[in-house]
């Protein structure tokens, strides 16, 4: 975890100075280019599916809803305080369902620490995994569901010009 802690201070650090712009273009292109690929490469070759059994089946279910929800409502209540309309923190808490990056770093930190057999660390990115496959299909949902009808104005009749009256007649358009 300090590893992860002080990469963001160093970032906070960064984006203070002068030189944000070029340091937060150049790392980024390094980041998305090398390093995102390779630790997904190495996340990928540590998984054993062999290790998962079919009762592990059933606590990936249960552990993926779990964090569905937590995800989903721990973000819309946010966005609620925050002063969202309800439907638009539904949308962001359906959006927030695929993140997953910190609890892979994680994971892959205490499997590295021999705290995470190779069943429990399978299962962790069986989760992460479903949970990211699962949001376009809820953000579909939430943004359909909650799509702005479009209305339909009704004219009101209009008056015939012989019909309105001025009291005083002296003025004539």
């Amino acid at each position: 975890m300090a590893a992860l802690i002080g990469a963001f201070l160093a970032g906070l650090m960064f984006a203070r100075t002068p030189e944000k712009s070029q340091i937060e273009a150049g790392i980024t292109a390094l980041a998305y280019a090398l390093f995102v690929p390779i630790f997904f490469i190495n996340i990928g070759l540590s998984v054993d599916l062999h290790d998962l059994s079919f009762n592990a089946g059933w606590l990936i279910l249960a552990v993926t809803l779990a964090a569905i929800a937590g995800k989903v409502f721990g973000a819309a209540a946010g966005a609620r305080l925050g002063g969202f309309p309800s439907h638009e923190a539904f949308q962001l808490g359906s959006g927030m369902v695929a993140r997953g990056e910190v609890t892979l770093i994680v994971a892959a930190a205490g499997s590295k620490a021999g705290l995470l057999n190779s069943s429990a660390f399978s299962a962790i990115v069986a989760v992460v995994l479903l949970s990211t496959l699962v949001t376009p299909p809820m953000l579909h949902f939430a943004f359909e569901r909650f799509r702005p009808r479009p209305v339909i104005a009704v004219a009101e009749p209009s008056v015939p010009s012989e019909e309105i009256t001025n009291e005083d007649d002296s003025f004539r358009p």
